[in-house]
């Protein structure tokens, strides 16, 4: 397996990289190409953001998605 997947953690020791990463990882180095964290990332998990962006975007709700990070679910309701 060359990533892990939506369903699957990644085994970084063997060489996997996170599902996703190769859309800000330019080089392969496991190190954002061209971002920094401080600049943009409004809740302390920028490795994350991608993920959640993503899913913001597929059921169309802001900020539902849960933080791996933070283990919350971030409901509003």
């Amino acid at each position: 397996r060359f990533a892990g997947d939506q369903y699957h953690l990644p085994n970084t020791g063997l060489g996997e990289y996170v599902y996703g990463w190769w859309v800000i990882d330019i080089d392969g180095d496991q190190i954002a190409d061209g971002t920094d964290p401080a600049n943009w990332d409004t809740d302390g998990d920028w490795l994350n953001d991608f993920f959640e962006i993503e899913d913001d975007m597929l059921d169309g709700v802001r900020g539902n998605s849960g933080s791996p990070i933070r283990y919350d679910d971030r409901t509003t309701s």
